[in-house]
């Protein structure tokens, strides 16, 4: 039979497991992989003395235990009646307290026909109580394991309903060791139809069956007790693991990543953890039967990720709310030491590097990043030097081993999120001006740029011990990434400089790590010989290569004379914030008095700009709402964003709950201007969950009649805008995207009506395309008729009617 059912639903029945065991007879099947795969782990857990005699871990992966004599005695039975069910009364209870035995008492839950509790009991574990729900392998496990006599137990039990803890009570066990039975227990087919027509069945809830297993699970633990869990971690899964653990009764979790030996029938598979969850060793018991109770703990429960076991580096620390997280950044460190030697001409990806803090606490935010580029034109490269090959082969083959090698660049302190170190486009530079087949390109995270001097004295003195800390620091990352045969890796760096100016602020976000604002050089010309030019940033932690906000400031030359910074609003450094508020020309001509809501504040500079614009000449109602209270508090104090109802507001807030609340047809434009959270799509911005068929249904029914549907749209892949570009088209008479000179982000421009001025949208299109023709094409000159429509809101009436007539002879004259 297949070893997969045809539903994941047939997981949790157990008639699918009575044939499935039938069916493989005396053959074990072993989910991720065997004991010899976690021996050296289990042995460094010191499983084998009792919870209560356990001494301090170590960090060694193995260590010596002498092994527990153990008697010989026929092998018990016991069958439990009913899923779930109070337990037979006719069976012996076991002891609680293990003192039957002289190590460990170990509960082993969803045993199936493996050969793990044989190879404990030979490898000196001395009690292990053996639990599935399958009769069939019950009865064939007893059969096949009657020689090594009572240091076996097996019970066939169904584990819902807090079963666990009804058989065996409180504190019973020493380990809980569970090797893939979570994964398969807590899976299901959430949307599938009931087979035949026949009505749905009720809904699997695993969040709740996770939960009270995984209660039960503490339950039956001594405290200083180990709950081994062998698991994928599915995203869902880990969330699950951090909603029970959180504040439970547990002082500490340790992340063993483990190897494709676990894994063997395919190198591509996913590969398991060993996680090794340690009770309190003053937990307080529980009532038979009752949940363990939840306790405000002092510090956070932290998790620790050894080192060596599928990471380069030493063992990481974190909270465990940052598990979901880490456990997606594990998987691609994982899938990288697999694929990352490799050459892929034009591929680019992104490692993180975490530092460990004094105190054996969690560094929240990266202390580094690392791009991974592959230069393009390396084939080129390759056929030149075949060509060279022959004429001359030692020669050919000693310029085709040295195009094989790689380099890592440093990029300068302040310049991380520039367009030469943040894009594909720009490493290919790079890569071609250092020679090199791949390039490592280094960015520090907010934490490291923040240990860099700043001010006048730190501008263009950059100390060396900065860069030479981070090489000491990352030099076995470096060599991991490396292509094959490239030997010693070298470094270069641009500049020992760094243009940060000034750090304004850095404050923990619930959303975003660390939110950090600073100042750093502008190139531009300054307006104001007066006063210190600078661009003022908002950067999020959680994604240091990306500049969230930012907005020109003039800076008082003096910081005592007491001057305030002036904010050049209407000299936006992002072309697409302009583009934005050209767009708001496509309202009808009739529109006077304007509803618009922004989501997705970030430091306010759009909101500003529009205010500026549209303030006073329309009337304009702007509502701004972003999640981030954080965010919302740094656009007021460093952005110059300024709050004044009901011309602006600002809502703190979730922006799809606010939306499903605004009323139908209320507003005349809606902009979405939210990133998309997620690392591992090909969409950067807007967030995925705005371009959904249902939420483009709700943001449609909210615009009026002639109403503006605006995206800020970011994304590499012409396929992902394709898609989204065609979901549109399909919803809404006009739809049009533009790119903006010197900016990767693109305006996407929908209408749910077109303006009375055109007969179609094909004259539509036209219009649109001279207005932002007019953006592409100087930007500088855009920004001047901003600046003066925002001194004289009489003025854009008159450049607005100008506009319409320019367009209506470009009609006549193409």
């Amino acid at each position: 039979m297949n070893l997969l059912p045809a539903s994941l639903e047939e997981f949790r029945k157990r008639s699918y497991w009575n044939d499935f065991f039938r069916s493989r007879g005396d053959n074990a099947f072993e989910w991720y992989g065997s004991y010899a795969d976690y021996k050296a782990i289990l042995d460094s857990l010191d499983l084998r003395t009792p919870a209560g005699r356990r001494r301090p871990r170590r960090k060694e992966q193995s260590q010596e235990a002498s092994a527990a004599n153990h008697t010989a005695a026929p092998c018990t039975q016991k069958e439990e009646t009913a899923a779930g069910g109070e337990p037979d009364s006719t069976a012996p209870a076991p002891a609680a307290n293990g003192s039957q035995v002289a190590g460990s008492r170990i509960l082993h839950v969803g045993c199936g026909n493996s050969e793990l509790p044989r190879e404990l009991v030979e490898d000196g574990y001395s009690a292990i109580v053996n639990v599935d729900f399958s009769s069939v392998v019950i009865a064939n496990m007893c059969r096949r394991c009657r020689h090594l006599g009572s240091a076996l137990e097996w019970e066939c039990l169904d584990v819902r309903k807090g079963a666990l803890a009804k058989k065996f009570g409180a504190e019973a066990f020493d380990v809980v060791l569970d090797k893939g039975f979570l994964d398969a227990y807590i899976s299901g087919d959430q949307e599938q139809p009931a087979a035949g027509g026949a009505a749905p069945a009720k809904a699997w809830d695993y969040r709740q069956e996770a939960q009270e297993y995984l209660q039960s699970v503490l339950h039956v633990l001594k405290p200083g007790g180990v709950y081994i869990l062998v698991t994928l971690a599915q995203d869902y899964l880990a969330k699950e693991l951090v909603r029970c653990f959180h504040a439970a009764p547990v002082s500490d979790v340790i992340i063993f990543p483990l190897s494709h030996k676990a894994c063997p029938s395919s190198s591509s598979s996913p590969l398991p953890y060993l996680f090794a969850f340690t009770k309190n060793l003053t937990s307080s018991p529980a009532e038979d039967g009752q949940p363990v109770q939840l306790t405000k703990r002092g510090p956070k429960l932290t998790c620790t990720v050894v080192a060596g076991q599928g990471r380069a580096g030493g063992d990481e620390t974190f909270s465990i709310w940052e598990l979901p997280k880490r456990i997606v950044s594990i998987n691609k460190w994982r899938f990288f030491q697999s694929a990352i030697h490799v050459y892929q001409p034009g591929s680019r990806s992104t490692v993180s590097v975490h530092r460990q803090k004094r105190g054996n606490e969690a560094e929240e935010s990266a202390a580094y990043s690392i791009a991974i580029y592959d230069r393009v034109f390396q084939e080129a490269t390759e056929e030149k030097n075949k060509k060279a090959g022959k004429k001359d082969g030692k020669k050919g083959e000693k310029k085709k081993s040295a195009a094989h090698k790689t380099a890592a660049l440093f990029a300068p302190l302040g310049q991380e999120c520039s367009w030469l170190y943040s894009t594909p486009e720009g490493n290919e530079e790079l890569a071609l001006q250092a020679g090199v087949s791949r390039l490592l390109v280094v960015t520090a995270g907010v934490q490291g740029a923040a240990e860099a001097p700043t001010g006048a004295e730190g501008l263009h003195e950059q100390k060396p011990s900065v860069f030479e800390k981070m090489k000491d620091e990352l030099e076995p990352y470096l060599a991991d990434l490396a292509l094959p045969g490239s030997g010693t890796i070298p470094v270069l760096i641009v500049s020992e400089g760094s243009s940060v100016h000034a750090e304004l602020a850095r404050i923990r976000s619930p959303y975003a790590g660390c939110v950090v604002v600073r100042d750093v050089e502008c190139d531009d010309e300054n307006p104001d010989a007066d006063r210190i030019l600078v661009l003022r940033q908002m950067i999020f932690s959680c994604n240091p290569q990306a500049v969230q906000s930012e907005v020109k400031v003039l800076l008082p030359a003096s910081e005592t004379s007491g001057e305030a910074p002036q904010f050049l609003f209407c000299q936006p450094s992002c072309a697409y914030h302009l583009a934005t508020a050209a767009a708001f020309a496509l309202l009808p001509a009739e529109t006077t008095r304007l509803s618009a809501t922004l989501l997705g504040l970030g430091g306010g500079i759009l909101a500003r700009l529009l205010s500026l614009l549209f303030g006073r000449a329309f009337d304009l109602q702007l509502t701004c709402v972003d999640l981030d209270p954080v965010v919302v508090q740094l656009a007021k104090e460093c952005f110059g964003f300024e709050e004044a109802p009901p011309a602006v507001t600002a809502v703190t807030d979730d922006a799809l709950s606010f939306l499903a609340q605004l009323p139908a047809s209320s507003q005349d434009v809606l902009i979405i201007d939210i990133n998309n959270g997620s690392s591992s799509s090909s969409l950067t911005c807007p967030s995925e969950d705005f371009v959904q068929p249902s939420v483009l249904e709700t943001l449609k029914a909210r615009l009026a009649a002639g109403g503006l549907l605006i995206f800020n749209l970011l994304s590499r892949c012409p396929q992902t805008k394709k898609q989204i570009l065609d979901r549109l088209t399909a919803m809404f008479p006009f739809v049009s995207a533009f790119g903006m000179p010197d900016d990767v982000n693109e305006l996407v421009v929908c209408s749910n009506q077109l303006d009375a001025h055109a007969a179609d949208s094909a004259v539509f299109q036209t219009r649109v395309d001279s207005m932002f023709k007019k953006v592409a094409a100087s930007l500088p000159e855009c920004a001047g008729d901003a600046r003066r429509l925002a001194s004289d809101a009489a003025l854009w009436s008159s450049w607005s009617r100008r506009w319409r007539v320019n367009c209506e002879e470009e009609k006549r004259e193409n």
